[in-house]
């Protein structure tokens, strides 16, 4: 029985942060624009007994102050909507300067 699905999840950003819920076991594989929605694609484990958590996302347009970033939590960069935004894990705080 398969347990591992690639799934696609929407990023809705608001006040420069976005939340998804996935399972515990997942991997991150992708965040793109699709069609002028911000899309996350994941590996994610499918078993129902896998608990949910609430994945965080920073999103800074460029030019935007990060010092509230750490170096290691940089994901992708993606153009939506004319803006050219930066993913950031909110999940990973140390390493700032």
């Amino acid at each position: 029985m398969t347990l591992s699905r690639i799934y696609k999840y929407e990023l809705i950003i608001k006040k420069d942060e976005a939340e998804v819920e996935l399972p515990s076991f997942h991997q991150i594989l992708s965040i793109q624009n699709q069609n002028g929605i911000l899309c996350l694609w994941a590996k994610v484990n499918t078993d129902p007994n896998v608990k949910k958590i609430k994945k965080k996302f920073i999103i800074k347009n460029t030019g935007q102050d990060a010092d509230d970033l750490a170096y290691d939590s940089y994901i992708t960069t993606v153009q939506i909507g004319g803006f050219v935004k930066h993913i950031f894990d909110a999940d990973i705080k140390e390493n700032k300067k």
